[in-house]
């Protein structure tokens, strides 16, 4: 930086290239303007940020659900959103912008679940959950119903002016809650969601189960699994 009184700028006040000027006192005041820092487009640098475009994605479409809000703001640490806290649990799941079959739309520790068949077509959509006897430590008197989420990666556009993926959110009709014998999910499919299942070839769904007590609150929440 220089002060000068006179000089060949005389009084030199905003900016001129990489000059800029000020008056202080009567004094003009010069400086150097910082430059635009060089946007860095190294390999792992673009990685880092595809992964970081396809966890906000991926959690978007699930964080949307009031249910699933729920359930990551119990488990979310001090300081941070609950939507944060999901993207930071999803980031390293990410290959580029895909999910992988591990990222998870509920926080980790949730009770197991496994399907009996997930059938997926551009008319509907039907999980059969297994029986889960034992995966946590229900109350029955309590958790009287059970919901299931799915989130469904759409990829390979049929056409090229197609965007390069979609995301699809469905939550299901709330059944009652068994413990003992398979609960069955059923989704109708219709209108623009019909459209944009069949907009695309590749179709990877991640699924998660919450129980419910009378009042529509989370009491326990599965783990995710996909059909993958």
């Amino acid at each position: 930086m220089a002060i000068i009184k006179t000089g060949i700028l005389g009084r030199l006040t905003g900016s001129l290239g990489t000059v800029s000027g000020r008056i202080v006192k009567g004094v003009n005041v010069l400086s150097a303007r910082s430059g635009h820092q060089a946007v860095t487009t190294n390999e792992k640098t673009i990685a880092r940020r595809q992964q970081f475009r396809g966890s906000v994605k991926f959690s978007s479409a699930a964080h949307k659900f009031k249910d699933l809000r729920a359930v990551w703001r119990s488990k979310t640490p001090d300081g941070i959103s609950s939507f944060n806290f999901m993207v930071r649990s999803n980031y390293k799941m990410c290959s580029s912008y895909a999910p992988t079959n591990l990222n998870t739309l509920t926080p980790l520790f949730g009770f197991p679940i496994t399907a009996a068949s997930i059938e997926l077509t551009s008319d509907s959509f039907k999980v059969d959950i297994n029986p889960f006897p034992g995966a946590a430590d229900f109350d029955l008197t309590k958790e009287t119903t059970a919901k299931l989420f799915l989130i469904m990666f759409l990829s390979k556009p049929v056409s090229a002016q197609g965007a390069d993926f979609e995301y699809f959110s469905v939550e299901f009709t709330p059944q009652s809650l068994q413990l003992t014998d398979p609960v069955s999910f059923t989704r109708t499919i219709t209108g623009q969601e019909k459209l944009l299942y069949d907009t695309y070839t590749d179709h990877m769904a991640f699924i998660a189960l919450v129980t419910l007590d009378n009042d529509g609150n989370v009491i326990h929440y599965s783990n995710t699994i996909n059909n993958s």
